[in-house]
């Protein structure tokens, strides 16, 4: 963060996962490894069925979060982003019917909401005809959907913008979110990501070969050489940030500082593919005037995917070979949230920061880390393209 910028704070937070709703829960799971993983079976309009792990949402109460009008209009993405958005509100104490239109900024990661309509709009036209696509389902064809229904519903006019960047896309709708306070273009942001599971996703798994033909108990390890693959994930996660000056007038629990956010692009060859993840981290440090000797945590994009997973590693020890930093991933417990990663990210970035404990990897025993102020946190995530980001995030 520059001197002369103020500082930019995170006061709520609301998730809707496969671990449920309850922050406390979400944070439980993280720290002992319980994860949500189960095979699902999907049949495509083909005919053709997909077996994967994932780890899916089953059963969760929509109703009394968004109520029942309109309901069958959603797509589950859009469901599990207002759900989490009234969440964060009320974990912000920001009740909704009290904000001017004006302040509140919407800003989303996600690239496959509008990928299951879109798919289904097009089989539908060509096997039908045009006239037997329903108009109300229309809206949800677009990748900005959710976001659009989430400006709609808590009536937001500063900003409404859908971040589609690959697994970089939830750090970045951070760092723009971080942007449009520090430019003054908003008094509060929602910044969120969302993704969910559906035939048309399951397609694109697997003949991107992000998983495996057979349903390897390994699969979707972080740094496990045994990993041959990722274990996709659904489900939502909200920041509300404002300014700190903001945050203390209207005497706003802070529960982290956002110090900086910044991304780069390296080539895709395996040899070239970590130089992107390296500039990354360095500007974000620079950008929130630290060195890597101050990083006390790393939670990384790892996926069980090796060729991200060996290259991340490689960045990490070339920056952090002379400090004793632990690294560690969300993902063997949720899964890859592809656009909605690094909101979950910082989530868990929160928990650590006021629990005093490390999300643990492959079922291992919880670490207990001690908190100070000022202590900060470095997430990162790379894309399959070549795009890398971070994000340093702060006690208060």
């Amino acid at each position: 963060m520059h001197k002369n910028q103020e500082s930019i704070v995170i006061t709520g937070m609301g998730i809707v996962s496969p671990l449920g709703m309850n922050i406390d829960s979400f944070w439980d799971s993280l720290e002992s490894g319980i994860s949500s993983r189960t095979i699902t079976k999907i049949e495509d309009k083909f005919g053709k069925e997909y077996s994967f792990w994932t780890h899916k949402i089953n059963d969760w109460d929509q109703q009394s979060l968004l109520g029942k009008r309109g309901l069958q209009y959603l797509q589950p993405s859009t469901q599990y982003l207002l759900g989490a958005s009234i969440l964060a509100l009320d974990n912000a104490g920001l009740p909704m019917e009290e904000l001017e239109s004006e302040d509140l900024g919407v800003v989303i990661g996600s690239n496959f909401s509008g990928m299951y309509m879109t798919w289904e709009y097009d089989y539908t036209a060509q096997t039908k005809g045009p006239k037997y696509v329903s108009p109300m389902q229309a809206p949800n064809t677009l990748v900005n959907s959710p976001a659009s229904h989430l400006a709609l519903k808590i009536k937001s006019k500063a900003s409404n913008t859908t971040i589609s960047s690959g697994q970089c896309a939830g750090l970045d709708a951070i760092g723009y979110g971080l942007k449009l306070l520090q430019k003054n273009q908003a008094k509060y942001v929602l910044v969120g990501g969302t993704e969910e599971i559906n035939e048309s996703i399951a397609w694109y798994y697997k003949k991107s070969g992000l998983v495996t033909e057979e349903l390897d108990q390994n699969m979707g390890r972080p740094y496990d050489e045994t990993s041959e693959g990722v274990v996709p994930g659904e489900g939502a996660a909200v920041l509300v940030m404002e300014r700190y000056s903001d945050a203390i007038q209207r005497n706003a629990s802070i529960l982290a500082e956002v110090s900086s956010w910044s991304s780069a692009f390296s080539k895709m060859s395996v040899s070239e593919r970590g130089t992107g993840l390296d500039k990354a981290m360095k500007k974000a440090l620079k950008k929130s005037g630290n060195t890597p000797g101050d990083v006390k945590l790393i939670l990384s994009g790892a996926n069980g995917l090796r060729t991200l997973d060996s290259s991340e590693e490689v960045s990490i020890y070339n920056m952090f070979s002379e400090n004793s930093v632990p690294v560690s991933s969300i993902k063997s417990v949720l899964g890859e949230l592809s656009g909605a990663n690094g909101v979950f990210q910082m989530a868990a970035a929160i928990g650590v920061l006021s629990r005093n404990k490390l999300p643990v990897l492959h079922l291992n025993e919880t670490n207990h880390w001690e908190t100070s102020k000022g202590d900060c946190i470095l997430l990162t995530e790379q894309d399959l393209f070549g795009s890398s980001s971070a994000v340093v995030v702060k006690s208060v």
